[in-house]
């Protein structure tokens, strides 16, 4: 970035646009490990962070204590960074890291691989696919790299850009303090389930779900009609109503993210979900349909009748939801 940042001082800067600089949603959390240059383990505080449009790449700074903020100790303060030029996968980070502890006893961050990752800058992805990253706390190194296999290739609109991992949500199913499972929705419309219940990093992977093919299935594919709906943002995860067994998964549909995304025309219509997780596959066939009924502006007054405000309100249905 350094060589971009005397632009900023230009008189006709944003001409022809506005450039990205350390755009990524900042993230931190407190860990158990053992510092390099330390001689046993203790708790730090660690913030985390990626570029968002500005780069590929993130980074970790321990802020266990702020006393320390100076140039002079920005050797112990920089933990690591990790770029595509680790792992071309890495696309530019939208991402937003979140620090967990993991089975294998380490703590780390977990993060999606983000967006283009196929850019030709001498350390692009070969298969466009979206990946998600769990790295070691303390050192950055990949503790794995859980590969979804949907790629460039499998692009829905046949343009073949890649594909792209977006902010995952970690889930503590027992309350034990340690991440079980990871829910992340992708460019595609896929939102994926990893499962990191094992003590070996070598063995977390996509969730099983029934296959036909033998191939790895998400949870649940977002397509309206003909068309794929991106997931671009973090899905929100809760206990099943009622007492049932599973999970719920809720997450919006949309992206604001290239030329065209702005315009009213000929775009795909969005939708929220709600997916209940019981282990098996879920279509939208499946799904109980709700609507927006009616959207209204209603204006407010207090008890001597003045207005006080106004609000957008809006009425949806709610027809009752089978439950399998």
């Amino acid at each position: 970035l350094y060589p971009k940042l005397p632009d900023l001082t230009e008189i006709d800067y944003a001409d022809p646009r506005h450039e990205s600089f350390v755009d990524g949603i900042l993230n931190s959390g407190d860990a158990y490990f053992t510092k390099s240059g330390e001689d046993s383990s203790a708790w730090h505080t660690v913030l985390v962070g990626g570029m968002a449009g500005g780069g590929q790449g993130i980074d970790a700074l321990d802020v266990t204590n702020p006393a320390n903020f100076c140039e002079a100790n920005a050797s112990s303060l920089v933990m690591w960074e990790f770029t595509d030029a680790d792992s071309g996968d890495l696309g530019y980070t939208y991402s937003r890291p979140a620090v967990v502890r993991l089975h294998n006893g380490k703590w780390g961050v977990v993060l999606g691989n983000g967006y283009n990752n196929t850019e030709a800058d001498g350390a692009a992805s070969g298969s466009g696919n979206a990946v998600l990253y769990i790295l070691d706390i303390s050192s950055g190194e990949v503790l794995k790299a859980i590969d979804t296999g949907i790629g460039a290739e499998d692009d829905p609109a046949g343009t073949d850009r890649p594909n792209g991992l977006a902010t995952p949500a970690p889930i503590d199913l027992d309350r034990d303090g340690i991440v079980d499972y990871v829910y992340a929705g992708d460019l595609f419309g896929n939102m994926w389930k990893f499962d990191l219940t094992a003590k070996s990093a070598d063995d977390w992977a996509i969730a099983k779900y029934p296959a036909v093919d033998g191939s790895a299935q998400p949870l649940f594919k977002a397509v309206q009609g003909a068309e794929h709906q991106a997931i671009t943002t973090r899905p929100e995860v809760g206990v099943a109503p009622f007492g049932q067994a599973g999970v719920m998964v809720y997450f919006g549909t949309g992206q604001y993210l290239e030329v065209g995304d702005n315009t009213p025309l000929d775009q795909v219509t969005q939708s929220f979900y709600g997916v209940w997780d019981t282990g098996i596959v879920v279509t939208r066939d499946e799904l109980q349909e709700q609507q927006i009924l009616q959207e209204t502006e209603q204006d407010f007054y207090d008890v001597d009748g003045n207005k006080v405000d106004d609000f957008e309100l809006r009425v949806t249905s709610d027809t009752p939801v089978s439950w399998r």
